[in-house]
């Protein structure tokens, strides 16, 4: 129905950006790639400050090394001013905080006279003096950590929070140094402290994070623009195209077909797309010369015909009806059911049109018919003898109401003509029979009724084998709505009758006039049968199709039993068309059918969709590969080459198979038919379908000429 796309009207614009799905899936990407991006960046940015913090003590621990070197070479001298000196000028250094030298109590070394004292009285004389200066004891470093490096042990301490490092270098007492300090016996002689600043390490790392958020940033943009037209080239613009087209179908362009030429998922998608497309203008070309042909032959009915939605209004009106009334097909359409009642019959309108023909339809059954007084737009009445067929929703509802009328006037006029013959049953040259209101049992038979009786091998008291089996029914009915109606119609032989009740104003009883309405039945079931068959064919049309499908799937259910249904698309039907005509291909098409109907049962259906479409339902299988023999035969059939104008024309076929089954499968054959359909996947007849029609394209993918069975896997890559 047009409309039914957003954005079908003519004109109408594309959607925001930010609505897009392109947009959409590159914005959620890009937010994942960046937090990947911010992941990944914290884990470089912790190792490369791992690494410049290894650089940076490396660089210290070089320094140490030396200072200590040169140290150990200016104590030798005994000066300590000098050294003294020469470690204030180290802590002036580029990069350097703090050196000094720390004895093995913790006092800084080089300060009071307690050495010199100890040293001059080894060596017995005076040797050494310097000034003394006020001791000082170095509180700024771990106890453990000092005693570690007064064992000999090489320390370092990072403070990253006050952005030092400190190595703890122990001095160790040389052979040269006995000369002096014989005295002492422990192999260290006090603890070089060398504080350096991180400073220069921190700027190094800030420099290189800088640096890595910036490749980051520009990396994640990088990807998130090449996504974007990735994403836009393959994924969003062939979308856009699908719906493009299917909004210039839903706007009544069937010309229309997606510019997809590819191989993967999608390219699958814009080929279906476009064979659905070709099928759908096959469908409603074939639907409107099927309707115009219906059309036609409806108005060309010798009575008139009016169809009825649920609610009572008009939605069709053939041409044989507009002549009875006078009215035109817009003007009776617009009118109500009550305005074609007299005022006289106005009571049957009064009451509401369902209500009504729901009341009469169960009372009787269906097709039920009634003779009543209609009025025609000139004011004038006429007699009509009235069908209604209900037609019924699922649940049972009445959906439409198809009412064919009879003009019955003439006839009416012709029994008032000759009143005195009718007025005499005896006389009347038709079977009349007089039946109690209330039993429905017979009270009179005329003459003629006695000779019908004898024309069929019955004797008098065989009268009910003449009746419908609806008779009782139908004369409650005339006695209690006052009304002349007409039976359900019943065989007699070869005869079809009905039986015309009209109440007694006098009595209680009931006058029933039998009817041969053999002509006009067979009229019925003629266009009945065209309105369900293919007209080329013969076989099963679209309708019928899924009218047996829907009752083979119950009967499946209830006797659990397996059915399958087979779609049947032929593979080279168009060449033989084109080159050698139409006639030729009906010629094809109706041998085509003759050789399906060939590999089927009785109990199976095959039916025509149109074109060169076909489907099949096979009921009561035994088990599922029942289907694929089936299928199987009928490929070999259609492969068989058909004699056309003189010419051996090959056609073949490709079909699909679905399985719905009403029971369960052993473990062998659920793993050789995994993931087939089942009932609750394929309740309803067009899911089952479409799951065959599904398997259908994957056999012409396969190479044509063959068969496929349906599996989810198909679904996904649809």
């Amino acid at each position: 129905m047009k409309g039914d796309l957003p954005g079908s009207s003519a004109g109408a614009e594309r959607l925001p950006f930010r609505e897009r799905l392109g947009t959409r899936v590159v914005l959620s990407l890009t937010v994942l790639l960046a937090l990947v991006m911010m992941l990944s960046m914290g884990i470089q940015l912790q190792q490369q400050r791992r690494s410049i913090m290894q650089e940076e003590e490396t660089r210290a621990d070089f320094m140490a090394e030396g200072l200590l070197a040169s140290l150990q070479t200016l104590m030798l001298t005994g000066n300590g001013p000098l050294a003294r000196d020469w470690l204030e000028r180290v802590s002036k250094e580029t990069g350097v905080l703090k050196a000094e030298v720390v004895r093995r109590n913790g006092n800084e070394a080089f300060l009071d006279l307690k050495t010199i004292h100890q040293v001059n009285r080894f060596l017995g004389n005076k040797v050494f003096a310097r000034p003394a200066l006020p001791a000082h004891t170095v509180t700024d470093i771990p106890a453990t950590k000092f005693r570690q490096a007064v064992a000999g042990h090489r320390v370092s301490i990072r403070d990253e929070d006050a952005g030092h490092l400190t190595y703890l270098l122990p001095i160790k007492k040389l052979n040269a140094c006995n000369a002096c300090h014989g005295y002492d016996a422990s192999p260290i002689r006090g603890v070089l402290r060398i504080t350096t600043s991180l400073k220069h390490a921190e700027d190094a790392i800030t420099q290189a994070h800088r640096k890595s958020i910036g490749i980051g940033i520009g990396a994640t943009l990088l990807l998130a623009i090449s996504l974007f037209f990735l994403i836009r080239r393959q994924v969003t613009q062939p979308i856009q195209a699908l719906y493009d087209t299917a909004r210039r179908i839903d706007e009544g362009d069937f010309s229309a077909s997606a510019p997809i030429r590819r191989r993967d998922e999608i390219g699958r998608l814009g080929m279906s797309f476009n064979h659905m497309t070709r099928r759908l203008v096959d469908h409603i070309a074939e639907s409107k010369a099927l309707s115009d042909y219906y059309l036609h032959l409806l108005d060309g009915l010798s009575n008139g015909v009016v169809v009825y939605d649920g609610s009572g209004s008009i939605t069709y009106v053939n041409a044989r009806m507009l002549a009875i009334t006078g009215y035109s097909r817009d003007e009776y359409k617009r009118l109500s059911y009550k305005a074609f009642y007299p005022a006289s019959e106005r009571s049957h309108s009064e009451t509401g049109f369902r209500k009504r023909i729901e009341r009469l339809l169960k009372k009787v059954g269906s097709p039920y018919a009634e003779i009543t007084t209609r009025k025609r737009k000139d004011g004038s009445e006429w007699i009509a003898r009235i069908s209604l067929i209900p037609l019924r929703d699922d649940e049972g509802g009445l959906q439409e109401l198809i009412e064919i009328s009879e003009d019955i006037t003439e006839d009416r006029q012709r029994q008032e003509e000759i009143g005195w013959l009718s007025s005499i049953p005896e006389l009347n040259p038709f079977p009349i029979i007089e039946v109690d209101g209330n039993s429905a049992e017979v009270l009179y038979m005329n003459p003629a009724t006695l000779e019908y009786l004898k024309l069929h091998n019955l004797s008098a008291d065989r009268i009910d084998e003449i009746l419908p089996e609806d008779f009782r029914e139908a004369v409650n009915i005339c006695r209690e709505e006052n009304i002349s109606i007409d039976t359900v119609s019943f065989e007699v032989g070869d005869e079809i009758m009905i039986w015309q009740l009209h109440p007694n104003a006098n009595n209680n009883n009931v006058r029933a006039y039998a009817i041969d309405v053999t002509n006009q039945v067979r009229a019925e079931q003629e266009a009945m049968h065209l309105a369900q068959h293919d007209t080329l064919t013969g076989l099963p049309n679209r309708l019928l199709f899924f009218d047996r499908l829907e009752q083979a799937i119950a009967q499946a259910k209830r006797n659990n039993r397996k059915i399958a249904v087979l779609m049947v698309d032929l593979d080279r039907f168009k060449p033989i068309n084109d080159e050698l005509g139409h006639d030729a291909g009906d010629e094809a098409l109706r041998e085509i059918a003759h050789r399906l109907l060939n590999c089927l049962r009785e109990t199976d259906t095959a039916a025509r969709f149109g074109g060169d479409e076909f489907a099949v339902v096979l009921t009561n299988l035994h088990e599922a590969g029942d289907a694929e023999r089936v299928a199987s035969q009928i490929v070999k059939e259609l492969a068989r080459p058909i004699r056309i104008a003189g010419q051996d024309c090959i056609v073949g076929a490709s079909i699909g198979i679905a399985v719905s089954t009403g029971n369960t499968t052993s473990d062998e054959e659920a793993d050789r038919w995994r993931m087939a359909v089942q009932p609750d996947h394929a309740a309803e007849g067009d899911i089952l379908l479409n799951c065959a029609d599904q398997a259908m394209y994957a056999a012409k993918e396969a190479g044509r000429n063959t068969y496929r069975v349906y599996n989810q896997l198909m679904e996904k890559l649809s």
